[in-house]
């Protein structure tokens, strides 16, 4: 039988990847949906301060997803 730190650390480790992809996947629908409304120019994108603030907090989150101290 596996112990309980080692269930609790799989458990930990499946719910990281899930919140990576979703991360992924949530990231990829707004660069697309903004880059649509902005008339696909990507210049436009770029430079627009929204699309610079959730870029940051994305990389705000994923940091912080992955600064978790894996459980050995």
């Amino acid at each position: 039988m596996e112990s309980e730190v080692k269930k609790n650390g799989k458990k930990w480790r499946k719910v990281r990847i899930i919140g990576a992809i979703s991360l992924l996947v949530a990231g990829a629908a707004f660069g697309l949906i903004a880059l649509y409304m902005n008339g696909w120019s990507f210049v436009k994108f770029i430079t627009n301060p929204t699309t610079i603030l959730v870029m940051l907090v994305v990389v705000a989150i994923a940091v912080l997803m992955f600064s978790w101290k894996e459980t050995k």
